[in-house]
């Protein structure tokens, strides 16, 4: 007996993946698997909001989700650095560069470690207490 032939299920649509997967043959089968920016088991997938990981997304002001991704803003008075996460300040002083770059550094080490710090107060008041 000679081997079956393989269907492409991917090829020809007839897999069940989810919108938001991509679809994997396998020989005999296939596999969805949810697209980066989303979370499931690939015949149901869900948009994880990235802006609740890894401290507010690693941005620095304001963490907007969207589908499959994020994007960091800034509060008035401020631009958004050119890494997408830091937060340049906007002023008529004329700052060099070098002194903008240093300072949106600053700042967003100070806000990073003042989230850092507020987690790590939620974990503790919620550990539970040894007696």
């Amino acid at each position: 007996m000679g081997d079956v032939a393989d269907t492409d299920e991917c090829a020809e649509g007839s897999d069940d993946c989810h919108i938001d997967a991509l679809c994997q043959n396998t020989p005999k089968s296939y596999n969805c698997i949810c697209k980066p920016g989303y979370k499931g088991d690939g015949k149901q997938c869900e948009d994880m909001d990235e802006c609740e990981n890894d401290y507010n997304g690693g941005c620095v002001h304001e963490c907007i989700n969207i589908p499959g991704n994020y994007r960091c803003t800034c509060y008035d008075g401020f631009m958004l650095a050119h890494d997408g996460h830091n937060c340049l300040v906007r002023t008529a002083l004329a700052f060099s560069s070098a002194t903008a770059d240093l300072w949106s550094h600053v700042m967003g080490m100070i806000v990073r470690q003042l989230i850092y710090s507020k987690a790590m107060r939620q974990c503790h008041h919620t550990a539970p207490q040894r007696h």
